[in-house]
């Protein structure tokens, strides 16, 4: 599952640097287009080999979540084959969190940061799950506007995401972010549930103030 878990990783890497890439080539077409200098009011280009890229790396951002869910299986016994919402009004991995809890009173105590890990990133989580379902389920780009020429400006400007009702992103940038975030809550997922099985784990920071997991047995 570990060895999954990276795949989907590489993967959704891969979709982040091939958009980085088509958005450049993008913007440098559309900036010489000579039509632009017709034009009186901005226009709005949705170009679709990004968009597909877009849709990739919340595809793939959503199965990693997934295989993290089924991660619980070897370790706990209990299987979850993504990572749901649960009921109405729950938060995001609600239904590992309920089953985590559900364990006899000697497993439960060794699940409970992995339980704060999840209640502590939820919020994060779902919203990239729902920005996913956007392009997979209904189709629709409602949080996402593409390339845009301002007549103001003279110039391209790339895609922009709505992180929430207040504030926007481009695209390339939110992508970094979340690749980022997916990556350390991965990690920090695996090694918490691992850590269980060697008991002198423990989380501190280097001489250069990174993070790390250490164990006075077999080292970092």
């Amino acid at each position: 599952i570990i060895g999954r878990v990276a795949i989907a990783l590489y993967k959704v890497n891969a979709h982040r640097r091939n958009y980085h890439r088509i958005k450049d080539q993008i913007i440098k077409k559309l900036s010489t287009d000579p039509n632009n200098k017709k034009t009186n009011i901005d226009i709005l280009f949705n170009k679709q080999d990004a968009f597909v890229e877009i849709e990739g790396f919340f595809t793939k951002y959503k199965t990693t979540l997934d295989l993290l869910a089924q991660s619980l299986k070897p370790i706990y016994g209990v299987y979850h084959p993504t990572c749901s919402r649960g009921k109405i009004d729950g938060y995001r991995g609600k239904e590992m969190v309920n089953s985590l809890n559900n364990l006899s009173q000697t497993v439960k105590p060794h699940t409970l940061d992995l339980q704060a890990l999840i209640k502590r990133n939820a919020t994060n989580l779902d919203r990239q799950v729902f920005l996913r379902d956007q392009f997979v389920h209904y189709e629709e780009m409602k949080e996402f506007h593409g390339f845009r020429y301002s007549v103001k400006n003279k110039l391209v400007y790339p895609p922009i995401v709505l992180i929430n009702q207040h504030e926007s992103a481009f695209v390339h940038e939110y992508m970094d972010e979340q690749m980022d975030f997916l990556l350390t809550f991965s990690t920090e997922f695996l090694v918490t549930i691992l850590s269980n099985l060697i008991g002198d784990m423990y989380l501190a920071q280097d001489k250069d103030e990174n993070w790390g997991w250490y164990s006075k047995t077999i080292g970092k």
